[in-house]
C-alpha cells in the first residue's frame, strides 16, 4: 500500500509542470499562428489588381513601400489568364492626381516569386509613395502573344517582412525553451516542496 501511494506521489510531482508548460507551448503557437495571419492578411487587404495595359486608373495608396506583381497563372474578373512567367517592356507610371507629380518606378529589390491557391506570380517593380493620396495610373507592356496581363499593387515585404518572419521564429524557440525550463524547474520545486511537507510532518 506504501508502495503504490509513493509511486502515485511521483506521478503526482510531474502532472501541474507538464500541464503548464504544455499551455505555455500552445499559446505561443497561438500567438504565432495569429501573427502569421495578421502579416498575410496585412498584405493581401493592401493589393490592388488590375489589368495592363491600362490608362490613367485612380487608385488610393498610402504613405510607404509598395511592390507591383505580375500575376502569370490567375484569375480575374472570372476570366483565367496564363501568360508565362516573363512580361516584356513593362512600363509602370504612377502621379499624384493632385499636384500630377510623378512617382519614381523601379525594377524590384527582392526577385521574389509565389504560388497560391489562387495562381503564380513574381515582383516586377517598385515604387515608394511619399504622400498619401489619390494616384494616377498608367501601364503598358511589349507582349505579342498576349493582349492584357494581370498586375497588382501590394506592400513591400522587404526587410520589414523578414524581420516579422524572425520575430515569428524567435517566439517559437521562446516558448520551447519557456516549457522545458517550466516542465524542468516546476518539477524540481515540487518535489522540495513535498519534501518539505513529508519532513515537517510528525513522526
Amino acid at each position: 500500500m506504501q508502495t503504490h501511494n509513493k509511486l502515485q506521489k511521483k506521478k503526482n510531482l510531474i502532472v501541474w509542470p507538464i500541464l503548464f508548460a504544455i499551455g505555455i507551448f500552445v499559446a505561443g503557437i497561438i500567438y504565432i499562428t495569429f501573427s502569421i495571419l495578421k502579416i498575410t492578411n496585412d498584405f493581401a487587404d493592401s493589393s490592388y489588381r488590375f489589368t495592363a495595359p491600362a490608362n490613367e486608373l485612380i487608385i488610393p495608396l498610402e504613405a510607404q513601400n509598395y511592390t507591383v506583381y505580375y500575376e502569370y497563372k490567375t484569375y480575374f474578373e472570372n476570366v483565367y489568364f496564363d501568360t508565362g512567367n516573363r512580361i516584356n517592356g513593362l512600363q509602370l507610371k504612377i502621379k499624384n492626381k493632385l499636384n500630377h507629380k510623378e512617382t519614381v518606378v523601379t525594377n524590384s529589390t527582392f526577385n521574389s516569386s509565389y504560388t497560391n491557391s489562387n495562381g503564380s506570380g513574381v515582383s516586377v517593380l517598385d515604387f515608394e509613395i511619399k504622400q498619401s493620396g489619390d494616384y494616377v495610373i498608367s501601364a503598358s507592356f511589349v507582349q505579342a502573344k498576349h493582349e492584357k496581363v494581370v498586375l497588382s499593387i501590394g506592400k513591400t515585404m522587404g526587410w520589414g517582412f523578414i524581420n516579422s518572419i524572425f520575430g515569428i521564429i524567435g517566439i517559437f524557440l521562446a516558448s520551447i525553451i519557456l516549457s522545458i525550463l517550466t516542465a524542468i524547474f516546476g518539477t524540481k520545486w515540487e518535489q522540495k516542496r513535498r519534501a518539505e511537507q513529508e519532513a515537517s510532518r510528525p513522526i
